[in-house]
This record gives C-alpha cells, sequence and structure tokens, in this order.
C-alpha cells in the first residue's frame, strides 16, 4: 500500500483528499554506515559448539552490491578451479538500472561497502596475494559456508532513496523460495535536520516486519545524525 511518485508542490494539497491517501513524507536519503567488527560476537563459539556456519541457505546484502571477483567472495571453497560461486543472485533496484527482477543480472559492487558487508557476513576468510597476506589471519564471515544474494539499493557513492532501498526489500521477500534466503543484512543510514518522522519510520518498519513475517531473519544497522551531533544512534 505504498506509492512513490513525483508531484508538482502547489498539488500537494490536492493529492491529501484522494480517497485512500493516508499521509505524505518526503523521499529522503539512506547512506552506508558500518564500524563493526565480529571478533566480539564470539561467532567461533557457535560454528564450533553448535555447528551452524550457514550451509545450505542464502543470506541478502541489500546494500551497494556484491564484487563476485574479491577472493573471499568469488567461490565457496577457495579453489579457483571448480565451479562454485557463493554469490548466486543479484538484483539491481537503483531507479535506471533496467533489472527485470529475476535475479540473473551479473553482480557488481562499484561503491566497495556491500562487498565489505558481505566478507562480514558470509566471506570465507581467504586472503589475496599481497603485503597482507604473508601470515596474516583468516578473517571469516559470520556464516562462511552461506550463499549470497546481492541486492543493490545504494549507488556508486553509496546512497539510495527509501524507494530504491523498500523495492529492494519486497524483492527479497518475493524471492526467498527460489534462492532459499534465510537472512538479510541491510547496513545503512542518513542524515535529517530532525528525528525520523513516524511516517518514514513506519515505512520501512512495514517491510520490516513482512521480511520476519517471510523467515527472514532481518539485521540492521541502521543509523542516523541529527544536526549540529555527532552522535550516532544504532
Amino acid at each position: 500500500p505504498i506509492i512513490a511518485g513525483t508531484i508538482e508542490t502547489e498539488l500537494v494539497d490536492e493529492l491529501l483528499k484522494v480517497e485512500g491517501v493516508v499521509f505524505l513524507t518526503l523521499n529522503g536519503e539512506l547512506h552506508i554506515t558500518l564500524e563493526n567488527a565480529i571478533s566480539v560476537h564470539h561467532v567461533d563459539t557457535v560454528w564450533e559448539d553448535y555447528g551452524y556456519t550457514g550451509e545450505g541457505i542464502s543470506i541478502a546484502i541489500i546494500d551497494t552490491g556484491i564484487d563476485p571477483l574479491h577472493v573471499g567472495l568469488n567461490d565457496m571453497d577457495d579453489d579457483p578451479l571448480t565451479d562454485d560461486p557463493k554469490v548466486v543472485a543479484f538484483y539491481d533496484a537503483l531507479d535506471d538500472s533496467g533489472d527485470d527482477g529475476s535475479g540473473e543480472t551479473d553482480p557488481y559492487d562499484d561503491q566497495g561497502h556491500g562487498s565489505h558487508c558481505a566478507g562480514i557476513a558470509a566471506g570465507t576468510g581467504a586472503v589475496d596475494e599481497g603485503p597482507m597476506s604473508d601470515g596474516a589471519t583468516p578473517y571469516r564471515g559470520v556464516a562462511p559456508d552461506a550463499w549470497l544474494v546481492g541486492v543493490k539499493v545504494l549507488d556508486s557513492g553509496g546512497s539510495g532513496s527509501f524507494e530504491e532501498v523498500m523495492r529492494g526489500m519486497e524483492w527479497t521477500i518475493d524471492n526467498k523460495i527460489k534462492y532459499n534466503i534465510r537472512a538479510a543484512s541491510m547496513s545503512l543510514g542518513g542524515a535529517w535536520l530532525f528525528e525520523l518522522t513516524q511516517e518514514q519510520e513506519e515505512r520501512v518498519t512495514q517491510l520490516a516486519n513482512e521480511m520476519v513475517a517471510a523467515g527472514i531473519s532481518l539485521t540492521v544497522s541502521y543509523t542516523h545524525l541529527r544536526a549540529h551531533e555527532t552522535d550516532s544512534y544504532l
């Protein structure tokens, strides 16, 4: 029951009179923000004591995309001779992408943040050749045996609109069974002059609730900054 569009300012009052219109709100921007490390969560205990490594499921990364050539994200067993891609589906929700919604679009990440989050979620821990590879500790993701589904909702500058983010969330719900999406990550936020209005929060919350109801475990790092303040709210 949500419609996004453009309208002349002088017609806003008339639109409010249309039957079925409950409220209007601006299509604000959302931005990337993530500074966490997974080691503090004792994930290794879950692997060793319970055997949960993400095997058999897919995790949707709703972000800037995923780089399918990254050494920690390119295949499941870190063997370039095997054909077992980790990124099994990709959807580009940006307005000008022309994506057909099949999930078969070639994955990409023109910003990098989505690949960063994909590594935290399901990176194999492989380290590429170079100065960091000699004696480096592998940086494995929380669920290193899971597949990845890229859902691009933020552009090369790391920005996207409410409409595009919600389009990506909706696609994730619609394709949950097709790609066995059991978890999703959204690490984004925005800066507003005031706190988010109830209407703005409700739009994203409604789809978030639908994702959970569909059986998708949704993790959201949702940060916004108030004017004249440097503290972020997580």
